[in-house]
C-alpha cells in the first residue's frame, strides 16, 4: 500500500473513531452503518519475554464500502494473520452435559415400537508531525500504525485534510500520546453485493510491561448498549483484570489447563493456563485499559454443566391394552354362555 493510501485510509479511521463504540470498533463513513455482530480476542502473555500477543477476530454488518477501527499498543506491533481455530477454544471449555432421571413418564406407545427401539512493513515516514511507521495489508485489512507526538498534532492534520474532529477523540488520543503509545487502524472493504463481513483473525504482537485489553473508550461510547466482550487469556497461571486500578466487572467463565494441539504450540508455548472472561457491563467504564496480573485464587473454574432431566418411564402400551381387554371380554361372554 503507497503512503498517500496508507494515510488517506488512516484519515477516515481516525476521524471516525469518536462515533466508534470502543477501540477496536468499527467506524463507518458519515451516513453509513456498520455494526459489529460478533467480537472476542485471544491474548497470549509470555512474562519471561515480556511479550503479548493480541488476537482479534469479529464479523461486522455494514452498509458502507469501507471502515475501520483502531487499537492501541505501547509498542509497534508486528502483524500478521493467524489461523488459531476458536472453535476448538470453544469446545474446550464447553460444559459438561449431565443426564438426570427424576419423576415418572407415562409411554403409551403401542408395543411393536417399544421392542423396536423407536430412538508486511514500510519506510517510516513523517507529515506534519504524525508519523505513519508501517502499513500492511493482513487478513483481509489494510493495516497503517501510527504515531504522533500529542494529539492536537493529530487533529491539526485531520483539518488540514479537510475532515473534523471532536473533543472526545482528542481527549481519547491524549491518553495514548502522553504515554507515547502507537495506534494501528485497520481499514476493511466489503463485497457491495453483501452486507456481512466476517474478517479473519488478525495477530498483533508487541513488547509490554504489563499485558492488557484495550478497554479505553470516548466518552460518547460509554451507553451503548447489549455490550459482550469475550476475552480468552493465556499465561502461565490463572489471571485475575482490573480497569487501570479498579475492579473489572467480567465474569470469570474457565480457568484450567489447556494442552494446545500441534499447530498452537508455537502461539502458546508454555503459557498453556487458560482464563475466559465474559464482560456484558453497560454502560462501559472504560477510563483505561484492563490489565492483567496473577490472581490470588488458583483454583480451575467451570461452567455449570448442562443437565438433561429424563423421567422414570413406565411402559404401559395401549395395543397390549387393548389385546388383553378383547381377551377378558371375550373369556367373560363364554363364561356366561356357558353358565346358561
Amino acid at each position: 500500500m503507497s503512503h498517500d493510501r496508507g494515510v488517506k485510509h488512516l484519515v477516515l479511521v481516525v476521524m471516525l473513531v469518536a462515533r466508534s463504540a470502543y477501540p477496536c470498533a468499527p467506524a463507518p463513513p458519515q451516513g453509513q452503518e456498520v455494526a459489529i455482530a460478533d467480537e472476542e480476542a485471544v491474548i497470549v502473555w509470555d512474562p519471561a519475554s515480556q511479550t503479548e500477543t493480541f488476537i482479534r477476530r469479529a464479523a461486522f454488518v455494514s452498509t458502507a464500502a469501507s471502515f475501520g477501527f483502531l487499537v492501541p499498543t505501547p509498542a509497534l506491533p508486528a502483524v500478521a494473520e493467524d489461523p488459531l481455530d476458536l472453535e476448538r477454544l470453544r469446545r474446550a471449555i464447553a460444559p459438561r452435559e449431565v443426564s438426570e432421571t427424576r419423576g415418572i413418564e407415562l409411554d403409551t406407545s403401542p408395543l411393536a415400537l417399544v421392542c423396536m427401539g423407536a430412538d508486511k512493513s514500510a519506510p517510516t515516514t513523517s507529515t506534519a508531525n504524525v508519523r505513519v511507521l508501517q502499513t500492511a495489508h493482513v487478513a483481509g485489512f489494510d493495516a497503517t500504525t501510527l504515531a504522533a507526538d500529542d494529539p492536537a498534532a493529530i487533529a491539526a492534520w485531520l483539518d488540514h485534510h479537510g475532515y473534523a474532529t471532536t473533543p472526545e477523540l482528542t481527549a481519547w488520543l491524549a491518553s495514548y500520546t502522553s504515554a507515547k503509545w502507537v495506534i494501528t487502524a485497520f481499514v476493511v472493504a466489503r463485497d457491495p453485493n453483501d452486507e456481512t463481513v466476517a474478517t479473519r483473525n488478525v495477530r498483533m504482537t508487541f513488547k509490554t510491561e504489563r499485558p492488557f485489553y484495550p478497554y479505553r473508550e470516548p466518552a460518547s461510547a460509554k451507553s451503548a448498549p447489549n455490550r459482550l466482550l469475550r476475552v480468552w487469556m493465556f499465561s502461565p497461571t490463572r489471571v485475575t483484570g482490573t480497569i487501570g486500578t479498579a475492579p473489572w466487572p467480567a465474569k470469570t467463565l474457565w480457568s484450567g489447563m489447556y494442552e494446545p494441539p500441534p499447530e498452537e504450540v508455537a502461539l502458546i508455548g508454555a503459557n498453556k493456563h487458560l482464563t475466559v472472561f465474559d464482560d456484558t457491563s453497560s454502560p462501559r467504564r472504560g477510563t483505561d485499559e484492563v490489565y492483567f496480573a496473577n490472581s490470588p485464587n488458583q483454583a480451575d473454574v467451570e461452567q455449570p454443566p448442562v443437565v438433561h432431566v429424563q423421567p422414570h418411564t413406565i411402559v404401559f402400551p395401549l395395543d397390549l391394552v387393548a389385546l388383553v381387554t378383547v381377551i377378558v371380554v371375550i373369556v367373560v361372554v363364554r363364561r356366561r354362555k356357558r353358565v346358561r
